[in-house]
Protein backbone atom coordinates (compact mmCIF):
# COMPACT_ATOMS: atom_id res chain seq x y z
CA UNK A 1 0.00 0.00 0.00
CA UNK A 2 1.36 3.14 -0.96
CA UNK A 3 0.39 6.71 0.82
CA UNK A 4 0.85 9.79 -1.53
CA UNK A 5 4.62 7.92 -1.85
CA UNK A 6 5.49 6.11 1.19
CA UNK A 7 4.86 2.59 1.34
CA UNK A 8 2.48 2.34 4.12
CA UNK A 9 3.43 -1.51 4.79
CA UNK A 10 6.81 -0.43 5.99
CA UNK A 11 5.94 2.64 7.63
CA UNK A 12 3.33 1.09 9.96
CA UNK A 13 6.61 -1.19 11.23
CA UNK A 14 7.96 1.36 12.81
CA UNK A 15 6.02 1.87 15.77
CA UNK A 16 7.93 -0.52 17.85
CA UNK A 17 11.02 1.80 17.18
CA UNK A 18 12.02 4.69 18.90
CA UNK A 19 11.58 8.13 16.35
CA UNK A 20 12.31 11.78 17.19
CA UNK A 21 9.93 14.85 15.55
CA UNK A 22 11.12 17.82 14.78
CA UNK A 23 7.79 19.46 16.08
CA UNK A 24 6.74 17.78 19.20
CA UNK A 25 7.19 14.30 20.09
CA UNK A 26 4.81 11.54 19.10
CA UNK A 27 5.77 7.78 17.43
CA UNK A 28 5.75 8.27 13.60
CA UNK A 29 4.27 4.55 13.05
CA UNK A 30 1.19 5.72 15.83
CA UNK A 31 0.98 8.67 14.05
CA UNK A 32 0.49 7.33 10.13
CA UNK A 33 -1.72 3.99 11.06
CA UNK A 34 -3.84 6.97 12.82
CA UNK A 35 -4.27 8.68 9.92
CA UNK A 36 -4.10 5.80 7.68
CA UNK A 37 -7.46 4.44 9.94
CA UNK A 38 -9.09 7.87 10.07
CA UNK A 39 -8.80 8.26 6.01
CA UNK A 40 -9.16 4.93 5.02
CA UNK A 41 -12.24 5.74 2.87
CA UNK A 42 -10.71 8.47 1.58
CA UNK A 43 -8.74 9.52 -1.63
CA UNK A 44 -6.08 9.91 0.56
CA UNK A 45 -2.79 9.99 -2.17
CA UNK A 46 -4.90 10.59 -5.01
CA UNK A 47 -3.53 14.36 -5.49
CA UNK A 48 0.13 13.12 -6.36
CA UNK A 49 1.53 16.77 -6.60
CA UNK A 50 4.41 17.47 -4.66
CA UNK A 51 2.79 19.60 -1.89
CA UNK A 52 0.69 16.67 -0.93
CA UNK A 53 3.43 13.96 -0.94
CA UNK A 54 5.46 12.56 1.98
CA UNK A 55 8.85 12.38 0.78
CA UNK A 56 12.01 9.51 1.80
CA UNK A 57 15.39 10.54 2.57
CA UNK A 58 18.65 9.07 3.93
CA UNK A 59 19.24 10.48 7.04
CA UNK A 60 23.25 11.75 7.69
CA UNK A 61 24.35 8.58 9.32
CA UNK A 62 23.36 5.01 9.04
CA UNK A 63 20.15 3.67 10.50
CA UNK A 64 18.62 7.34 9.87
CA UNK A 65 16.10 7.89 7.75
CA UNK A 66 14.08 11.42 7.50
CA UNK A 67 10.51 11.32 5.98
CA UNK A 68 9.05 14.99 5.40
CA UNK A 69 5.04 15.37 5.82
CA UNK A 70 3.04 17.52 3.15
CA UNK A 71 2.98 20.23 5.48
CA UNK A 72 6.63 20.53 5.85
CA UNK A 73 7.36 18.52 9.36
CA UNK A 74 10.05 16.17 9.54
CA UNK A 75 10.43 12.88 11.71
CA UNK A 76 13.74 10.98 12.06
CA UNK A 77 13.27 7.47 12.26
CA UNK A 78 15.93 5.46 13.85
CA UNK A 79 16.67 1.92 13.69
CA UNK A 80 18.13 1.45 17.01
CA UNK A 81 19.76 -2.45 15.86
CA UNK A 82 21.62 -0.72 12.99
CA UNK A 83 22.76 2.10 14.57
CA UNK A 84 23.97 0.81 18.00
CA UNK A 85 27.65 -0.60 17.95
CA UNK A 86 28.57 -4.44 19.19
CA UNK A 87 29.55 -2.61 22.38
CA UNK A 88 26.74 -0.91 22.75
CA UNK A 89 24.89 -4.09 22.21
CA UNK A 90 27.00 -5.70 24.74
CA UNK A 91 26.83 -2.78 27.18
CA UNK A 92 22.93 -2.53 27.02
CA UNK A 93 21.92 -6.46 26.57
CA UNK A 94 20.75 -5.59 23.24
CA UNK A 95 18.02 -7.20 21.82
CA UNK A 96 15.77 -5.59 24.44
CA UNK A 97 12.76 -7.32 25.71
CA UNK A 98 9.56 -5.59 24.89
CA UNK A 99 8.92 -5.46 28.59
CA UNK A 100 12.14 -3.63 29.59
CA UNK A 101 11.27 -0.23 28.76
CA UNK A 102 13.87 1.49 30.61
CA UNK A 103 16.46 -0.86 28.86
CA UNK A 104 14.53 0.48 25.40
CA UNK A 105 14.38 4.21 26.52
CA UNK A 106 18.40 3.73 27.14
CA UNK A 107 19.37 2.06 24.04
CA UNK A 108 17.14 4.63 21.74
CA UNK A 109 18.75 7.71 23.50
CA UNK A 110 22.62 5.84 23.23
CA UNK A 111 21.44 5.08 19.19
CA UNK A 112 20.08 9.01 18.70
CA UNK A 113 23.66 10.28 20.13
CA UNK A 114 25.36 8.10 18.05
CA UNK A 115 22.99 9.08 14.78
CA UNK A 116 23.68 12.83 15.41
CA UNK A 117 27.77 12.37 16.73
CA UNK A 118 27.00 13.26 20.54
CA UNK A 119 28.95 9.86 21.02
CA UNK A 120 31.46 8.97 19.65
CA UNK A 121 33.42 5.86 20.83
CA UNK A 122 32.53 3.36 23.41
CA UNK A 123 30.22 3.75 26.01
CA UNK A 124 31.93 5.00 29.10
CA UNK A 125 30.91 5.82 32.71
CA UNK A 126 31.26 9.58 31.73
CA UNK A 127 28.60 9.16 29.01
CA UNK A 128 26.39 7.33 31.61
CA UNK A 129 26.83 9.03 34.60
CA UNK A 130 28.12 12.33 33.35
CA UNK A 131 31.31 14.10 34.88
CA UNK A 132 31.46 17.51 36.08
CA UNK A 133 35.46 17.95 35.61
CA UNK A 134 34.82 17.61 32.39
CA UNK A 135 31.47 19.20 31.73
CA UNK A 136 30.08 15.82 30.65
CA UNK A 137 26.11 15.63 31.10
CA UNK A 138 25.34 11.81 31.41
CA UNK A 139 22.27 10.12 30.34
CA UNK A 140 21.15 9.55 33.06
CA UNK A 141 21.04 12.75 34.14
CA UNK A 142 18.93 13.75 31.42
CA UNK A 143 15.70 12.21 32.53
CA UNK A 144 13.86 13.05 35.65
CA UNK A 145 14.78 11.45 38.44
CA UNK A 146 12.96 7.90 38.93
CA UNK A 147 12.30 7.22 34.99
CA UNK A 148 15.27 4.92 35.43
CA UNK A 149 16.08 2.68 38.46
CA UNK A 150 19.07 1.49 40.03
CA UNK A 151 19.26 -1.69 39.29
CA UNK A 152 18.98 -1.05 35.86
CA UNK A 153 22.06 1.29 35.72
CA UNK A 154 23.73 -0.66 38.07
CA UNK A 155 23.16 -3.50 35.73
CA UNK A 156 24.42 -1.80 32.60
CA UNK A 157 27.82 -0.04 34.97
CA UNK A 158 28.17 -3.27 35.40
CA UNK A 159 28.97 -4.41 31.80
CA UNK A 160 31.75 -0.54 31.34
Amino acid sequence: MTVSGVDATRSLQLSGSRSRREKGDCDFGQFLEKELVQNADSDIGANTSPENEWSETTGPSEGVTMYTAPDGTVWTHYDIGAILTDHDKMVLGWPISPDDEQRGMIAGMVAMDRADGTLTGAISTDYILGNKLTGTVGLFERWPSGVIDGATLSDILSYL
